[in-house]
């Protein structure tokens, strides 16, 4: 009675803590770390490593638990299913994967678990894959990715003695005797993998059938697109998303054969203060995995709409270059509190040498906390980033024949030296269907840069064109939480989210911050800590520049299973 009294009273004092996310699944006391997902039936499953005993556990006391979801956003019935791990490597936490069973891996070997059909009791069972098993000069697991066709495979994480990640290829006929094969793949990075995703992927543009390999490491999570013949990797682009926030990121297909990526949510301040507190990480709302030309994008499921109550759409809203600092004080839509969604579009900035534009959030209202989504011009114009095989439509206002031999890089140099140009497409060699747009000036099959104003956008597919933005469409873009808490304990380091085009998506949830940049560029999480209890004022702001924001903005609540 003593214990179940305990337990309600630090629920009751975490759903009053307005730094506690309600929005995000956490365990109710205690810690949650690393998820994993399966999708059972007409629900899914989470695993998360969780500690009911502590915030801040030592890697030997990670046990496991598990939470039933009745959507991709919604967890609940928590329970610990499995205790921590005890022997040799158990000082590295854990990692799940499943299909057609669950295994766990820490540094040392894999184990088969066994679960009741009513997922009430679980076993660990005998080590499965053990470290004698992986090529010469890699002694650890660190995670594994299951899948099968008419064999069980294995893709398994491990890290060589200079650092670098890993993953080498096992197979098995029954689930159980597994059958070691080649490294297919090295990491360049240096970092040892916490979480492992292999899952293919269709591209929708090329119907190319490819596989994506997807792990996180310390310092933030890498991504490798390539095909994949059953035996060998063959590498086609890679990326990563820098965070040491938002961690150990694992993808799963769901019922309907979606990526989606989930991850956890570390904390940003001191162990003492989550002790306090009661609580300590939460695991990320889901991620939609796609692959756009040469890239991975992140951008939130289309499940996150489930947590909309209400919303609103505003704007334009416009701003002539100020002297001082200027602003838009956004409290009159109805967005005060701290379990907002925002989608923040930008268009036709231009700036003074050292002006900004940005977003402000979870302002306290006499100003002394606030955190600032702060974008600023790029240095140089030439330097901005180009938009390979694809065509920017709207705009025109001149063409010019280039040289043979000419560049998407000569194109921009000519825009970047034109005062009305905002953005540029370069078409080499220039097609039939662009005769139509202007006055003609170029000459078909050979190259031609096509001028634009600001209204230019994206449009789609061109597979001979090249386009890009100047000053007016392309900004740096930075977190700057120099102000986001009185307290001087939290983290106040500035994110940064890299060259921004278009759009901001936010979703705030208590003392977490989830955004992702056009469209799923970057995709990352923060936390800010605010001590005053009106911490919660949104704004739009400029100093020395002009510019236009549209807004759309929904509260959040949390969806009931």
């Amino acid at each position: 009675a003593v214990g179940c009294l305990l337990l309600g009273l630090l629920g009751l004092a975490v759903a009053a803590d307005p730094l506690a996310p309600q929005l995000h699944y956490r365990v109710p006391d205690g810690w949650v770390g690393a998820p994993g997902l399966l999708p059972d039936r007409d629900s899914l499953l989470l695993f998360t490593q969780c500690d009911s005993q502590s915030t801040d556990p030592a890697p030997e006391k990670v046990g496991w638990c598990l939470a039933q979801g009745c959507s991709p956003v919604t967890f609940s019935n928590t329970t610990s299913i499995l205790s921590p791990p005890a022997g040799p490597g158990s000082s590295v936490r854990l990692n799940a994967s499943a299909l057609a069973g669950l295994y766990l891996c820490d540094g040392g070997l894999c184990r088969a678990v066994t679960v009741d059909p009513a997922y009430a009791r679980w076993s660990k069972g005998p080590a499965v894959i053990g470290p004698r098993q992986l090529p010469s000069g890699y002694a650890s697991i660190l995670g594994v990715a299951l899948w099968a066709d008419t064999l069980f495979h294995a893709l398994v994480a491990t890290c060589s003695a200079g650092g670098k990640p890993a993953f080498a290829l096992f197979n098995s006929t029954d689930f159980v005797t597994w059958a070691s094969g080649p490294v297919i793949a090295v990491g360049t990075d240096i970092g040892c993998p916490s979480s492992v995703s292999f899952f293919p992927y269709v591209d929708a543009q090329t119907g190319d059938q490819l596989q994506v390999l997807f792990y996180s490491t310390p310092s933030g999570s890498v991504w490798h697109i390539g095909t994949f013949d059953g035996a060998h990797f063959t590498l086609r682009a890679s990326g990563n998303a820098p965070s040491s926030v938002l961690n150990s990121l694992t993808a799963f297909t769901d019922n309907i054969g979606r990526a989606l990526v989930y991850g956890a949510i570390a904390e940003e301040r001191s162990a003492e203060a989550a002790a306090a507190a009661g609580w300590a990480g939460a695991v990320s709302l889901p991620r939609e995995v796609a692959v756009a030309g040469s890239g991975l994008l992140l951008p939130f499921a289309s499940d996150v709409a489930m947590l909309r109550v209400a919303g609103q759409s505003r704007g334009p809203y416009v701003f002539t270059p100020f002297v001082d600092h200027g602003s838009y004080d956004l409290s009159a839509l109805a967005l005060f509190g701290r379990h907002v969604e925002l989608i923040v579009s930008i268009s036709q900035a231009t700036f003074d040498p050292d002006g900004y534009v940005g977003l402000s959030v979870l302002g306290a209202s006499d100003g002394s906390e606030f955190t600032l989504f702060k974008l600023t011009s790029l240095a140089d114009c030439k330097a901005q980033k180009l938009y390979n095989q694809t065509d920017f439509q709207g705009d025109d206002f001149d063409n010019v024949k280039m040289p043979a031999g000419s560049t998407a890089r000569d194109c921009q140099a000519l825009c970047c030296g034109n005062a009305k140009c905002h953005a540029f497409t370069f078409a080499n060699p220039n097609p039939d269907m662009f005769t139509g747009r202007a006055q003609f000036n170029c000459v078909d099959g050979q190259p031609c840069c096509w001028l634009k104003g600001p209204d230019a956008s994206p449009s789609g597919q061109c597979g001979v064109c090249t386009s890009g933005f100047t000053n007016g469409g392309e900004y740096n873009a930075v977190v700057d939480r120099t102000h986001s808490s009185l307290d001087p304990a939290p983290a106040s380091t500035p994110v940064d989210l890299g060259m921004m085009a278009q759009e901001l998506h936010v979703i705030i949830d208590g003392s977490i911050v989830e955004v992702v940049v056009d469209g799923g560029t970057v995709s990352t999480a923060f936390r800010v800590y605010p001590t005053h209890s009106d911490a919660s004022a949104i704004s739009l702001v400029a100093s020395g520049a002009s510019v236009q924001f549209n807004v759309q903005a929904w509260e959040l609540v949390a969806e009931a299973c």
